[in-house]
Parts: C-alpha cells; structure tokens; sequence
C-alpha cells in the first residue's frame, strides 16, 4: 500500500526535520540576539526561532 508508506515517510522526516532544527538553533544562534522590528528593536532569544520553525514544520 502507497499510503501508510507515505504516511510513515510524512513522520519520520518531521521528526528528523524538528530534532535538526533544534540543533541548528542551539548551535548556530547565539543564546539572545536583537532584531528590528518594523524600527523597534526586539530581544530574541534563540529558542523563540525553534519553536516557530518546528510550529510551522508541524502544520
């Protein structure tokens, strides 16, 4: 069956794309960094980009 393979493949590459992400982030990133945000500057901290990237990822 096609299906329950693509379904397994759907998984596991969420699962290695979310676990990558959060490796990228954490070694990468430094631990806070400032972004401008439409002229006002933001604090940011490295786990805020995981957390949208693996929220997106998992949509």
């Amino acid at each position: 069956e096609i299906e329950p393979a693509l379904k397994k493949q759907l998984i596991i590459s969420t699962a290695i794309m979310t676990v990558g992400i959060a490796i990228v982030t954490w070694i990468a990133l430094p631990s806070s960094f400032t972004i401008f945000n439409f002229g006002a500057q933001k604090v940011v901290k490295n786990w805020y980009v995981m957390y949208s990237a693996s929220f997106w990822l998992l949509l």
